[in-house]
């Protein structure tokens, strides 16, 4: 039996649309954690932004004149610094790079001066050998005329110093003395006044030379 007096309204049924909307609907996911600084936006073709341009390094020091260091004994030869020096500069070495290249240029030269000297000290072991070889009064004639001017003790004194007299030992100057003793023996040349002939040791060693004969 039903009430009498009251309206009953059906109700109304639900449209597909609402039904989507009500169980469809994702769910909104959280956003990624971040860390850092945030990532470049990309660019129109895709590739990440350019990164933020680094400060230059330093450029080097080039001097406004180059001092060179070299080995002990060894001097500077002037005008090729002079002429190397604005070379340097225009490749832009520091001094550190230009005594590196100077080391190299003093190693080689040290390598040939004693080259130099062990082919020089070699010739005089072979003159010395020779020498010995010649006859005894040749070999007089020259010590005899070696005395007689003071060459010998000059010679000691160049040696001692430092000087070498290599030549002095060869086979051919000792003939050619011995021929200029035994030709003036012959002649009896007579001594006249020594000061009027200037000594030609004096003008090969005027130091050594002027020293002796204090």
């Amino acid at each position: 039996m039903s009430e009498q007096g009251k309206t009953v309204e059906p109700a109304t049924p639900a449209t597909p649309g609402d039904a989507a909307t009500a169980t469809q609907t994702p769910a909104t996911p959280d956003p990624a954690p971040t860390s850092g600084d945030p990532a470049p936006e990309p660019t129109k073709d895709g590739d990440a932004a350019p990164a933020e341009p680094q400060a230059e390094p330093a450029k080097p020091t080039v001097p406004d004149a180059y001092t060179f260091q070299l080995p002990q004994g060894m001097k500077a030869d002037d005008e090729l610094v002079a002429k190397i020096s604005p070379v340097f500069k225009e490749l832009g070495l520091t001094q550190e790079q230009a005594q590196k290249v100077a080391n190299v240029y003093a190693e080689r030269v040290a390598a040939q001066e004693k080259a130099r000297l062990d082919q020089l000290a070699a010739d005089h072991e072979t003159w010395k050998g020779e020498t010995q070889k010649l006859e005894e009064p040749t070999r007089d004639a020259a010590n005899r005329l070696y005395t007689k001017l003071g060459w010998k003790a000059l010679f000691e004194k160049l040696e001692a110093e430092g000087h070498p007299t290599y030549v002095f030992d060869h086979p051919e100057v000792i003939k050619g003395l011995a021929a200029v003793f035994a030709d003036a023996a012959n002649h009896d040349v007579a001594p006249g006044n020594p000061a009027s002939t200037p000594d030609p040791m004096r003008k090969l060693y005027p130091k050594s030379y002027d020293a002796m004969k204090r």
